[in-house]
């Protein structure tokens, strides 16, 4: 069986063609759909990237409120701790807080010796106090307000037995903290 002249051209065409096809996909459409396969990783990893990039901005936001927030906290710290303390304003601050939370102050004793720190000076004073949990929880927590920075170091409780008419069920024995900024240069009052 022999090919037509026409058949061998059809052949030959339909060849060529395939190979065109091929030369063509492999040096022209290949590296064509390589790169716009590179380009799509590229553009997923910039999508990526830009939602990290987001994630952080929300993030510095969030930090930059909490870094305000401890700043203002710190000057209220830093603002609370004056440049001299005086003992007499100390017992007063005690008293205050007294009154405010129902306990009865039954000894304040100043006798113990500064403690000087590296930035400030605690002025330790002994205080014993009659009350109730509650009277007490209420005297201690009221100390985070006053305008003196006030810490309680020590505390021993002691039951009272019988319980006294007011409602005190224990004796509270502290050694309370003021404190005294050493960068101010303030002097120690007795």
């Amino acid at each position: 069986m022999k090919l037509t002249q026409e058949q061998q051209y059809l052949i030959i065409g339909v060849v060529a063609f395939l190979i065109v096809g091929a030369v063509y996909y492999q040096f022209l459409l290949k590296p064509v759909y390589a790169q716009i396969a590179s380009l799509d990783a590229t553009l997923s990893q910039k999508k990526k990237d830009l939602e990290e990039a987001k994630a952080i901005v929300a993030k510095y936001a969030e930090f930059k409120k909490r870094a305000s927030s401890i700043q203002r906290e710190l000057e209220w710290f830093q603002n609370r701790i004056p440049a001299s303390v005086d003992r007499v304003k100390m017992l007063d601050t005690v008293s205050v807080l007294q009154s405010r939370s129902g306990v009865h102050l039954t000894d304040f004793l100043a006798n113990q010796q500064p403690v000087k720190k590296e930035k400030y000076t605690e002025f330790p004073v002994s205080v014993k106090v009659v009350a109730n949990y509650k009277q007490l929880l209420e005297f201690i927590h009221q100390m985070a307000y006053t305008d003196t920075l006030l810490t309680v170091r020590e505390l021993r409780l002691t039951r009272l037995t019988p319980i006294t008419v007011d409602g005190s069920t224990l004796r509270a024995d502290m050694v309370v903290k003021g404190a005294m900024s050493n960068d101010a240069g303030g002097t120690t009052q007795k």
